[in-house]
């Protein structure tokens, strides 16, 4: 049984396809329960012409359950707050406001550590190019840094570029998880926010978000000394009051190796990689598995024989002359 899902209210016909282009909200359903009561309180105004409903395993917090076969939704019943007064016909109508106030205004990104000559020199912008991203890491603090230094070092021989995603909790108390993070920042590899921790951020509160994105952001800047990094989200899970407080560019995918999975092989990433491959994507994959860190030279190698150019995330919106917004999310750069 599907105990928990999103559920967002569309103000065109043209938002009806992602629940971050409305207004989302999130909701739990009680073991056993056959209905669900979600609480818009005052954030939707103005009209709404749709909504977009996506049940999931309480487990998952992204994308479809890979065990669904089919949704039934018997009813949809729409209760007006208390108090609610409503214009008459023909009367003008309330401007509407936005449904969380972002606290900043949106600007351009660029990441410290992007090298243009580096860009100049080795790739052609004429040819596919795609970027590739581990999350997770760094291993030291989970017993896995073997694994991101051999991805590193498979990078480093084939002349390729990634962006690592990094925990802030994997890298404050442990050595070797610091080390990690600084080998890819010299070796000119991205590093970027993944939060503090792998609990989700769309369900918590806004001062709870910034106060996990700047901890790891200042853990990060300890050791690159960098100031600004790219942001992807916990289980790639997102909500209005991120959006509103976190002042980054959000990275999502597009081209999923499903390397969490257990039941997925090496063999089995190397292809949902390839099969996959896109100009302009952007690789989702975990420097902390045994068999992503052994899969990655191979695809690398079929990357290079299909024409594939692979860089990080900064560097590929720079080959394709994209800007990254912060605030803004991003799942390929076509």
């Amino acid at each position: 049984k599907l105990t928990a899902g999103k559920i967002a209210v569309a103000g065109t016909t043209e938002q009806l396809t992602g629940f971050d282009d409305g207004v989302a909200f999130n909701y739990n359903m009680a073991a056993g329960a056959t209905s669900v009561s979600v609480a818009f309180d005052e954030k939707v105004t103005g009209p709404a012409v749709g909504l977009n409903i996506q049940p999931m395993d309480a487990a998952a917090s992204y994308g479809w359950p890979e065990t669904l076969k089919s949704v039934k939704i018997t009813s949809i019943v729409f209760v007006a707050r208390a108090g609610a007064i409503y214009p008459a016909a023909g009367a003008s109508k309330p401007t509407p406001k936005p449904t969380v106030a972002p606290e900043f205004e949106s600007s351009e990104f660029k990441y410290d550590g992007l090298d243009q000559n580096w860009i100049d020199k080795n790739i052609d912008p004429e040819k596919p190019v795609v970027a590739l991203s581990f999350d997770d890491g760094p291993g030291g603090y989970t017993g896995f840094v073997d694994n991101g230094m051999k991805i590193q070092k498979a990078l480093t021989a084939a002349g390729a570029h990634a962006t690592f995603f990094y925990i802030g909790a994997h890298i404050e108390h442990d050595e070797d998880s610091r080390n990690e993070v600084l080998a890819a920042k010299e070796a000119g590899f991205e590093v970027a926010n993944h939060s503090y921790d792998s609990n989700g951020l769309n369900s918590v509160g806004p001062e709870v978000i910034k106060e996990k994105i700047a901890k790891t952001d200042a853990l990060l800047s300890e050791i690159t000394g960098y100031k600004h990094f790219l942001f992807r989200a916990p289980n790639v899970a997102y909500s209005q009051a991120m959006y509103a407080v976190i002042e980054k560019p959000f990275i999502d995918v597009s081209i999923w190796s499903q390397d969490y999975q257990d039941k997925t092989t090496k063999d089995d990433l190397v292809n949902n990689v390839i099969n996959n491959l896109k100009d302009g994507g952007i690789i989702n994959m975990h420097s902390v598995h045994d068999k992503t860190a052994e899969a990655v030279p191979e695809i690398l190698e079929q990357c290079k024989d299909k024409g594939y150019q692979v860089v990080s995330v900064s560097e590929l919106f720079a080959i394709k002359g994209k800007k990254l917004m912060t605030g803004v999310k991003y799942n390929n750069a076509e």
